[in-house]
């Protein structure tokens, strides 16, 4: 192992012991939750108007401050207890009784999940050293009573769950958002009202509500109720109308989500902005604190107006049988990929045309002209960047296994379909549900037509080849990745170790850089081959 490696858990332990010592920790005892009735922004003088430049629907995006890279922010988000009450009623009608066990459909526990354990009431995590009975694979810890199932790669399951997915994958998604509800915002000494505030996601949503967990995932709209309020019209927070808080799921380093937008923005691939954030609750008894989020920006808000300068193009939200683009699935398109803008224009035409020239017989019969056609709609190079680089890193919740967690926005400018990467807290060797695809894609079939088709290709298979050498040796390159790794360590140290304990911290984030060193060795190895 690298020297520098095997030094990262001693250096890990002495920030935490200087971190305890200097007493910044003492602000994160849950006995000293701050209220906020007088935290400075809870007081009519904190309440701030469309005027100011945190609340303005006229500032640019202020990603310094909601993004911050050097810091962990801290939010508080209030909400009534009658409308606490109508979310949990909600999510019992779409999810049934919460605490009822980390099950997926059919019955399965994901491997890595923590076993249910009623009211609440979880042991401690185990403080010895990591073996085979204490650590799942990935560096998730493990509570007592929990192991790795037995000869069992990571994320299979026993049994068989019924295949409503390409490639094998079960349907886990409920067609129905959650409701809204208002919900009062404070931050950085300023209070945001009137915020619609959601349950989101899908496995992440359903795993922690069934777990029993009070840290689900939240969307934020800042102007949700803008019709009732017209004095919150616009209302924005810093420049955003809506933002994501992940909940960092099955991640002991809680650094997946952000690292995930630190490696595919350097391989020069649009993907959402996202930060660390400590998150307290008041639903009428006070602050709780939930724990460690990404907040994480929303793709159809920001990001492709902020990338492209406008986002007058279609945009889409890939999810469902069609996002496949498997043969047969046309028909489907228009209820695979959601539209979050130009809802009035009832026309996927865009992606049927995509659709058709994929699968047109050129691609035998002419390669040349079937390449040329296929370049013609679609921005075929950066979708093969997103590849290599999804490949790379091991996430196997996107297209390949899944049909979800990646938009299309229809570009004005170059007339290009335009892939964007979205929700990579299963990437960097999760453990979850599905198995991350091989790096020379041979196990992807004809299921996930954009992958296998043009891997099929000569010239765009020697292009995917060429993304990957780039993000091994780049982006992804395992010293640099190491660096990143441990100075956000330093950052997140004494937040996680809260959360999860110190040894398990130390441990998950030593596994990710494992797996860069890993996955670098292993990309070195295909290449030359």
């Amino acid at each position: 192992m690298n020297a520098k490696r095997i030094t990262f858990v001693s250096l890990i332990l002495s920030i935490a012991l200087s971190s305890c010592l200097s007493g910044s920790v003492s602000a994160l005892d849950e006995e000293m939750a701050i209220d906020t009735a007088t935290s400075g922004s809870g007081t009519e003088s904190g309440i701030g108007s469309l005027d100011d430049p945190g609340h303005s629907p006229d500032a640019d995006p202020d990603y310094e401050t909601v993004f911050p890279q050097d810091a962990v922010n801290r939010l508080d988000i209030v909400i009534s207890p009658e409308n606490w009450e109508a979310m949990q009623a909600n999510m019992t009608e779409l999810y049934g009784e919460p605490g009822t066990g980390n099950r997926m459909p059919g019955g399965q526990q994901r491997p890595g999940d923590r076993e249910f354990v009623p009211d609440g009431d979880r042991p401690e995590l185990p403080a010895q050293p990591p073996s085979e009975d204490n650590v799942l694979e990935g560096g998730q810890p493990a509570l007592p009573g929990q192991s790795q199932p037995e000869n069992l790669p990571p994320g299979d399951l026993e049994g068989e769950i019924p295949d409503q997915r390409p490639g094998g994958f079960a349907q886990m998604d409920n067609t129905e958002n959650p409701m809204w509800v208002e919900a009062t915002i404070y931050f950085n000494g300023d209070v945001w009202e009137h915020v619609g505030i959601r349950f989101k996601g899908n496995s992440t949503l359903m795993s922690a509500w069934s777990s029993g967990s009070n840290k689900l995932p939240f969307k934020l709209d800042f102007d949700q109720y803008e019709d009732e309020y017209p004095e919150i019209e616009n209302q924005r927070f810093y420049g955003f109308r809506q933002l994501s808080l992940a909940n960092n799921t099955r991640d002991a380093s809680f650094l997946r989500e952000v690292t995930a937008g630190e490696v595919f923005s350097n391989a020069g691939l649009l993907i959402s902005a996202s930060a660390l954030y400590e998150v307290y609750l008041d639903t009428g008894d006070g602050p709780e604190y939930l724990g460690l989020y990404a907040m994480v920006e929303v793709v159809e808000d920001t990001v492709i107006e902020t990338a492209y300068g406008d986002d007058d193009g279609n945009i889409y939200e890939a999810d469902g049988v069609a996002a496949s683009f498997a043969s047969g699935t046309q028909g489907q398109i228009e209820t695979s990929f959601e539209k979050e803008n130009n809802e009035d224009e009832a026309d996927w035409g865009d992606l049927h045309e995509l659709y058709e020239v994929l699968h047109a017989p050129l691609r035998t019969g002419d390669p040349a002209a079937w390449r040329e056609a296929l370049e013609a709609v679609f921005n075929v190079d950066s979708f093969l960047n997103w590849l290599a680089v999804t490949t790379l890193t091991q996430d196997w919740d996107t297209y390949g296994n899944m049909t979800h967690n990646f938009y299309l926005y229809h570009n004005p400018e170059t007339d290009l379909i335009e892939w964007i990467a979205w929700d990579k807290n299963e990437a960097f060797g999760s453990e979850g549900m599905g198995r991350a695809l091989s790096l020379s894609l041979e196990d992807v079939s004809n299921e996930w037509p954009l992958i296998r088709y043009l891997m099929d290709d000569p010239v765009y298979a020697e292009r995917y080849r060429t993304f990957l050498e780039q993000a091994a040796n780049g982006a992804f390159n395992p010293e640099v990745i190491e660096a990143w790794y441990t100075q956000m360590a330093e950052i997140v140290a004494p937040y996680a170790e809260r959360e999860v304990g110190s040894a398990a911290f130390q441990r998950a984030v030593q596994a990710l850089i494992d797996q860069a060193y890993a996955r670098y060795e292993a990309a070195m190895d295909y290449l030359n081959q």
